[in-house]
């Protein structure tokens, strides 16, 4: 066909339409020839190791992009289960549980007529106020009188509370709080401290019987501890509640662990910092999930229907994905991972030949030849070569500062003034947001890793810090909401500089780390994240609602 040159005489929209249609067709020839890998600090492809395979196969395709959406299902599920207790445990407002209560058969908002403002204490001796014949009217007319003389002392008959949001949470069944809020502050510290485990056990084991398997073992197990918290009575103590939250948490994050890792493997070079990026985005869709969950359950145990059956699903998953390639070189199963790449390539419609398959096979045993006979490494070998132990220090360090702000702010939304659902999806949304754009930030020349660290560091610690400030500034002025709304925009900010730094730090590690490495470091970083989380909701109530905008900015 031929088309019209720039100098003939036709009207503009013709000669671009013309123009247009050339450049498609060009663009469909080349997509027909073998893709190109594309590199810039590798020129043997022998250096290549397994990322040979993307010469000949795409580094990102329609297939790809299922793939990754797919296999990170789990930090889907991840984010609705390690999250959850914004939901599950929330503390609804209170009062203390009088005499008055149970002779008038008060809601909780009639009950504030004759209850101090301090929500843990209660007023002495009511019932000679009020004797038992007298109407609800007449005793809060006696009361008002008389409140310049009435005394406070502790609550002793329990508490009411608040249900327009939630009928029943953790807190309200158990009543978690004033001289038993500690209690709802050591759930959390034990269920971090099953996060804890998991990502110290689970990253050797994911190396051993691979990603796959190993999501799906710890899927299932998730599905099975959650089902009791269902059924869980009261009678059954919260400390049962606890342990078992406990066990979930260390199952989930198992499930985790390695759909990382087979995401750099099934993703090309080119575009794994978007990708890596984009894990973490996953994780928010699951925690934003939870506004939607509580917003249509209001009971606790309905709500853990929902995060007991989510990992369900996980199981036909992974039955679709294809094994990690990778993974089966590692394990020196040479032929089945031959069979692997024929496999995929029929998928592709792209023929493997033997020449491409021995070159690949090659390049591989080229790599592991290099990498001392493809050794499975744990976290204890991060630590032994002097070098690697200052970077997995230095990693180390950045999750322990970044995980306070991460959760110190997300657990803390709903102590920012305004509606926990809206609140907690809208911090969602800045991190799917913040991981979208961060490739585009990290990859400007004058920016990159490093100095992307700096600046998202610096955005967070801003964010906290001045947090912080209008917190104060809202305490001492209540009656002005400008500072309420300062508060939580700072808040924002600085959880957008915080995810910022999540996907840097995520993206740094595989420049700093070999694949060999990944899963333990994996485990490592998020080690140091679980005992800062364990350290933080240690804290009691009053504090973890002050920590995140107090203290965090000064750990990063």
């Amino acid at each position: 066909m031929n088309f019209i040159s720039p100098s003939h005489d036709l009207p503009e929209p013709l000669f671009l339409f013309g123009k247009l249609i050339k450049r498609n067709q060009q663009e469909k020839r080349q997509s027909e020839e073998p893709p190109k890998m594309e590199r810039e600090d590798l020129l043997d492809e022998s250096e290549l190791g397994f990322d040979f395979f993307f010469t000949k196969f795409p580094h990102i395709s329609k297939l790809q992009i299922l793939w990754f959406f797919l296999v990170n299902y789990c930090w889907v599920v991840g984010g609705l289960v390690q999250v959850g207790s914004i939901i599950l445990q929330a503390t609804p407002e209170f009062r203390c549980r009088s005499i008055l209560d149970n002779r008038y058969n008060t809601s909780y908002e009639e009950g504030l007529l004759f209850s101090p403002k301090d929500s843990c204490s209660q007023f002495v001796n009511l019932e000679s106020l009020c004797s038992e014949t007298m109407s609800l009217e007449a005793c809060l007319d006696q009361l008002a009188e008389n409140s310049g003389v009435l005394e406070v002392e502790l609550c002793s008959s329990g508490y009411i509370f608040d249900d327009s949001v939630f009928t029943r949470t953790v807190t309200t069944d158990f009543e978690l709080v004033c001289e038993n809020a500690y209690i709802e502050s050591t759930i959390s510290s034990i269920f971090f401290a099953g996060l804890f485990f998991g990502v110290f056990i689970f990253g050797p084991i994911t190396d051993k019987i691979g990603r796959t398997k190993a999501s799906v073992i710890a899927s299932v197990c998730l599905f099975i501890v959650q089902i009791p918290l269902i059924f869980l009575p009261k009678s059954a103590g919260v400390w049962s509640y606890a342990i078992i939250r406990m066990i979930s948490g260390f199952f989930s994050i198992s499930a985790g662990t390695g759909t990382f890792v087979y995401t750099m493997e099934v993703i090309g070079p080119k575009y794994r910092t978007w990708f890596g990026c984009m894990t973490q985005g996953i994780f928010a869709i699951g925690y934003a999930l939870l506004s939607l969950v509580g917003y249509l359950l209001k009971d606790w145990q309905d709500q853990m229907i929902v995060l007991t059956l989510a990992p369900v699903f996980v199981i036909p998953i992974f039955f679709y994905l294809p094994y990690s390639t990778p993974w089966i070189f590692s394990q020196k199963q040479y032929e089945d991972a031959r069979e692997n790449v024929k496999l995929i390539g029929k998928k592709y419609a792209i023929e493997t030949d033997e020449k491409f398959l021995n070159e690949l096979e090659r390049a591989v045993k080229a790599q592991q030849k290099s990498d001392d006979g493809g050794k499975i490494y744990t976290q204890i070998d991060l630590f032994k070569p002097k070098k690697m132990r200052m970077i997995t220090l230095v990693e180390m360090y950045q999750w322990f500062s970044t995980t306070l702000v991460f959760y110190g702010l997300g657990l803390g939304v709903g102590n920012l003034g305004s509606n926990l659902f809206i609140s907690n999806f809208i911090n969602a949304m800045i991190d799917i947001v913040c991981y979208i754009l961060l490739p585009s930030f990290m990859d400007l020349k004058c920016i990159g890793r490093k100095y992307g660290t700096v600046w998202t560091m610096l955005l967070g610690s801003v964010g906290c810090f001045l947090t912080a400030v209008f917190d104060y500034l809202a305490n001492e002025n209540p009656e002005n909401s400008s500072y309420g709304i300062l508060k939580a925009t700072c808040a924002f900010a600085g959880k957008f500089g915080v995810a910022g730094t999540f996907g840097i730090v995520m993206s740094m590690r595989r420049r700093c780390f070999q694949l060999r490495c990944e899963v333990s470091e994996s485990g490592s970083r998020q080690l140091a994240g679980e005992l800062e989380e364990w350290w933080l909701r240690s804290s009691t109530v009053s504090e973890t609602r002050q920590v995140g905008f107090r203290l965090s900015f000064s750990e990063f």
